[in-house]
């Protein structure tokens, strides 16, 4: 009887095992999955913003003429309407100016304004006015950093709106799939 008991008693536990090392797996997998998956949608968004409108923005401060610098500001300025992206804040959290869309929005056209009226005086614009303006235009879209220059755009643009969303599936993902590497770890190891 007492043997009974104790067969009863193993094959007990090494079921709860099996289901430990079952949860554990599945949480390691799923959260590995969920970020991966996070990751490349990312990739995939920073890209298309990249191409659509980063790239431009780096041409127009780059431009040797207000007409090519104008040229390429509306290039940018069609992406950033045509996505919605004219107005609020791409901070996950704590928002600040530095992250404020609309503010960055109405810098570039504000630019385009300029570059637009220059265009229009035409002949009646000196050379060191169109050289004053390109400086500007390159001051508004170009920021300089210890790394060299780079464009200037609010932080997780790419993904906005959904930067809360990604922030909220990155932190669950990375849970489920730390919580499945201690789980599955030390249950094969004591196997």
């Amino acid at each position: 009887m007492e043997v009974d008991d104790r067969k009863a008693v193993f094959r007990s536990k090494s079921k709860k095992e099996e289901d430990m090392k079952v949860l554990a797996w599945t949480l390691a997998i799923l959260g590995a999955v969920g970020l991966i998956t996070l990751g490349i949608v990312s990739g995939f968004s920073a890209y298309h913003f990249n191409r659509g409108c980063t790239d431009y923005l780096k041409l127009t401060g780059d431009a040797p003429t207000i007409e090519k610098a104008d040229a390429f500001l509306e290039k940018a300025i069609d992406y950033i309407e045509a996505n919605g992206k004219t107005r609020g804040n791409s901070a996950y959290v704590f928002q600040r100016p530095a992250t404020d869309i609309g503010i960055w929005y109405e810098q570039i056209k504000g630019q385009k304004v300029v570059l637009d009226t220059l265009i229009s005086d035409g002949d009646k614009v000196t050379n060191t006015d169109r050289s004053n303006a390109l400086i500007k235009v390159r001051e508004v879209v170009i920021d300089e950093g210890s790394s060299g220059s780079y464009v200037t755009l609010p932080n997780h643009i790419a993904i906005f709106p959904s930067q809360v969303a990604y922030f909220v599936l990155y932190i669950i993902f990375g849970l489920m799939w730390g919580i499945g590497c201690i789980l599955f770890f030390p249950a094969y190891v004591d196997s």
